[in-house]
């Protein structure tokens, strides 16, 4: 079920994707443990902290680029709750791109969008998974004036069928379809993670993310 590259009728053979794809020609890891520098972070906002998966950082970041009329790129549900990537300019539509989705995003014609919007001169943040950042850096031929990325700590990305099979049994469980989901619900406290689901009936189900079978 996961989403996967498929070479179609108009490839020419020049073999770009096998030499930009993080999987098939990882990076040497070139940084010295040094040299890093590690900070804890913690949004002072507390309704975007009680919103947000941890510690509130991606809205920070977020909202310094779009001051600067720059766009934001992030993973947000659809409105069938696929996970996709999408772009944002404006503060009220940050709120669909907080919070940790966990399946793997669809990516499809984001790196021609961050692309286009460096290449106006615009700011970008774009957000992902770790192999999604180098992705779209190998994409671009390296890092870009104006191009800040931000990537999460990554524990291996579940497959987009399995979720939308859990999906569909819990809402023929629940007789109604789910119209919104958070997979770590902060509503309980900050250490007590709940995975919870709306549905178009008004029904709501809330369950320890680690007891629930997705």
């Amino acid at each position: 079920g996961f989403l996967r590259p498929v070479i179609g009728h108009t490839c020419i053979g020049c073999r770009k994707c096998e030499k930009h794809c993080p999987g098939l020609a990882p990076a040497p890891a070139d940084l010295d443990p040094a040299q890093l520098r590690v900070y804890a972070v913690r949004n002072r906002d507390a309704a975007v902290l009680g919103a947000s998966t941890s510690g509130g950082l991606f809205t920070a970041l977020a909202r310094l680029v779009l001051r600067e009329g720059g766009l934001v790129f992030g993973a947000a549900f659809d409105g069938e709750l696929r996970v996709v990537h999408r772009a944002v300019e404006t503060e009220e539509e940050l709120a669909a791109l907080r919070q940790t989705k966990y399946v793997q995003s669809d990516l499809d014609g984001v790196f021609r969008q961050v692309s286009r919007a460096l290449g106006a001169g615009r700011k970008v943040l774009f957000t992902g998974a770790p192999c999604q950042v180098e992705g779209l850096r190998r994409y671009l031929g390296g890092d870009r004036e104006h191009l800040i990325t931000c990537d999460l700590v990554c524990h291996g990305v579940p497959s987009p069928g399995v979720y939308r099979d859990w999906l569909a049994a819990v809402e023929a469980a629940q007789g109604a379809r789910a119209v919104s989901l958070l997979f770590r619900d902060k509503s309980a406290g900050w250490d007590k993670a709940r995975l919870t689901l709306t549905f178009a009936n008004g029904a709501q189900t809330s369950a320890p993310l680690t007891q629930t079978p997705f």
